[in-house]
């Protein structure tokens, strides 16, 4: 597994801990010795976790690792997973996770000799999608219920393009500022608008919730989004220095969010 990794340390760490796996049944993959694993393709158990079997050499990898893991304990996986699509899905979410699974937990990618996912345009770009939808669900979502008396966007498409735009917007910035890590910034970028609309939709539950109890929530709402905004510019710092980027992207990623204002707001 990739000591580097967080989600990997966890996940493992639950199989040892109810005794899936053995006490020695985990392997820092920055730690093994080659020679003692002659059968493992060490190219594909950077992208997916490698399940070797000790007595004879048989190794599985991902999706059909865990599975067996799993389905040696319950028999429910076992069955689940004889459906076609079931396992397709499975396969599916597995890849989106470990290809990005550095963006969504960050950890610095420029150590050539860690266990770095493959660059994957596919599953990278796939990521983006799936935070831009939820971003144009959840502010959209938020705006129509809080903000309305102020917003001027398009209510179905509207977050949607200035989240786009914004991408498009920092790709720039990294050619003119000489950041050659845009693969992974722009995954960083994106899962930053992600977490901040999932806050936003929490925060947007909890006023709802106030006022149907005729709680007085105008000065709330937009201290609401304000807060949001505040964690979003305090996070895409930390994922820079942690990532070791340009720390000026942060400056262009304010400057792109105060130009958009305009287009949304009216005041």
């Amino acid at each position: 597994f990739d000591q580097d990794c967080p989600l990997c340390h966890w996940y493992t760490g639950i199989f040892l801990k109810y005794k899936l796996l053995d006490a020695k049944g985990r392997i820092p993959f920055q730690e093994i010795d080659a020679s003692n694993f002659p059968t493992v393709d060490y190219d594909l158990a950077k992208n997916k976790i490698a399940l070797l079997n000790r007595e004879n050499g048989e190794v599985v990898y991902g999706i059909d690792g865990l599975v067996k893991i799993l389905g040696n304990n319950f028999g429910l996986v076992r069955f689940f997973i004889q459906f076609k699509i079931i396992r397709w899905f499975l396969e599916q979410l597995y890849n989106l996770i470990s290809f990005n699974r550095k963006i969504v937990i960050p950890v610095s990618c420029t150590h050539s000799s860690s266990c770095n996912p493959s660059r994957n345009w596919f599953w990278r770009i796939a990521f983006i999608f799936i935070c831009g939808l939820t971003v144009n669900l959840f502010v959209n979502s938020y705006f129509h219920h809080q903000l309305s008396a102020y917003y001027i966007g398009n209510p179905i498409w509207g977050d949607s393009v200035l989240f786009f735009g914004q991408i498009l917007f920092q790709i720039g910035a990294c050619y003119l500022l000489k950041e050659k890590n845009i693969y992974d910034y722009i995954g960083h970028v994106s899962f930053i608008s992600f977490l901040g609309a999932i806050l936003l939709g929490g925060f947007n539950i909890g006023l709802q919730l106030f006022d149907y109890y005729h709680i007085q929530i105008q000065m709330l709402q937009p201290l609401c989004y304000g807060i949001v905004f505040a964690w979003m510019f305090i996070e895409h710092r930390r994922r820079l220095a942690i990532a070791d980027m340009n720390k000026w992207l942060t400056l262009t990623w304010l400057m792109y969010r105060f130009a958009i204002y305009p287009f949304a707001f009216s005041i």
